[in-house]
């Protein structure tokens, strides 16, 4: 029997490969990247366009645009669109970023020829009409006002405002009035503007035959073109002020948000970075957590992450705490990130996170449709699927030495932004 007292032994897996990703050009030459594979006849398929709040007019545009794409068509009612995807059982969702609107779609191989023309008319001839929109919007509205009323929300708020700057896509956010100031004409722009074939690409996993990819070009790449979106460079402007306290009534909780901008994802500290901030904060038994949480019971959860977008990168931690352990919080902190800075990871503790993070990429690409989903984002960060393989790399490589200097680099807690909300 084995000895339950004695620790399984761990090992860095050595053979991370990717599976077959297929890199197609369809009509219009819309980028199709296809992961054959999967269970059965489940398909998944993500309709990703490039656009996003960083080209939007006003604020909220770009995500009001896209979710209300299936309000009506000008042949269809909302409640009929409904109806042809319920019955069919596809799981639809509406997204958008920065960089990007998409649509993700999980649905059966057999029912494509019913829903792809559905998904073409969507795309192509939305309504949006004016007393759907308009009850959408006041919806949006009343629940957007009762999440204001959370501390975290609004720490994060001031948070990228304070590191971005508030005219900065990056720094802004929505106030309850600006969903009054949305029009149709403003969705019906920004429509034309991103949901063109020039914008498209296109990723499916799943065990698609040729027809099906002849099926999905037919409906999906002919729709009108678009304008050709670029995402031209916007300047920041932080804030001067680095400790911003947000007095809220009746919080029986401060919502921490301390960090400050950094390197993209091109730069090639990048992703030694990451490793250093998942040491920091990225994990149940990370520094922070076993500090804080664990050994002094300040707060119930605390977190550091790398906040990645395709023009800028934001070293985040977060938290929230008593009102009266905020201070000491800080302190442990800046303490955590100076033993970082000193003496790195111990051997075990290497081990630890390199196991863990490997073991967390595992989970990303485990399987095309997962896979299809992490690269779709990939992608709309400006890079490809080899940043899986040059991250696996880093991971395994990564000494203390290099632990220390970056953690000496990057993070000097003296000059983060430290907003404290409640």
């Amino acid at each position: 029997m084995p000895n339950r007292k004695i620790a399984p032994q761990y090992k860095i897996s050595e053979n991370i490969t990717l599976p077959e990703i297929k890199h197609l050009k369809l009509d219009n030459k819309v980028a199709f990247h296809h992961i054959p594979g999967g269970i059965d006849d489940a398909i998944t398929l993500i309709i990703n366009f490039r656009g996003g709040s960083w080209i939007q007019s006003k604020r909220l545009v770009s995500r009001i645009t896209t979710k209300t794409l299936a309000e009506g068509t000008r042949n269809k009612s909302s409640a009929e669109i409904s109806e042809i995807l319920n019955y069919h059982a596809v799981d639809i969702s509406y997204r958008s970023g920065n960089h990007a609107n998409f649509i993700k779609i999980m649905l059966l191989r057999k029912h494509l020829p019913k829903i792809l023309p559905l998904l073409n008319e969507i795309l192509t001839y939305p309504a949006f009409p004016e007393k759907e929109i308009r009850r959408y919007l006041a919806n949006e509205k009343q629940n957007y006002i009762i999440d204001l009323e959370e501390v975290e929300l609004v720490a994060r708020n001031e948070f990228y405002r304070a590191v971005f700057g508030y005219n900065h896509p990056y720094g802004t956010y929505a106030l309850p009035d600006d969903y009054d100031k949305i029009t149709i004409e403003d969705l019906k722009t920004f429509h034309s503007h991103v949901f063109g074939y020039n914008n498209l690409s296109i990723w499916a996993a799943g065990k698609l035959t040729d027809k099906d990819i002849s099926l999905i070009d037919k409906h999906l790449t002919q729709i009108r073109p678009g304008k050709e979106i670029i995402f031209p460079p916007k300047p920041i402007s932080p804030s001067e002020e680095k400790l911003i306290r947000i007095p809220k009534d009746n919080s029986l909780q401060n919502a921490l948000y301390i960090g400050n901008s950094t390197i993209t994802s091109e730069h090639p500290d990048f992703l030694a970075l990451q490793f250093v901030i998942i040491a920091l904060g990225g994990y149940f038994s990370s520094r922070l957590m076993t500090n804080i949480r664990e050994e002094k019971g300040l707060t119930y959860g605390i977190y550091s992450y790398l906040d990645t977008d395709r023009m800028g990168s934001t070293i985040v931690i977060e938290a929230s705490v008593k009102k009266e352990n905020t201070d000491l919080v800080l302190e442990e902190i800046d303490n955590e990130i100076k033993k970082l800075q000193n003496n790195g990871l111990d051997k075990d503790e290497l081990i630890t996170v390199k196991n863990y993070l490997l073991a967390n990429m595992l989970k990303l690409i485990d399987g095309p449709y997962a896979l299809a989903y992490y690269l779709n984002r990939v992608y709309n960060l400006g890079l490809d699927e080899n940043i899986i393989y040059d991250h696996i790399r880093e991971i395994k490589n990564i000494s203390n030495e290099k632990i220390i200097e970056i953690a000496r680099k990057y993070l000097k807690f003296e000059d983060f932004y430290k907003v404290i909300a409640g």
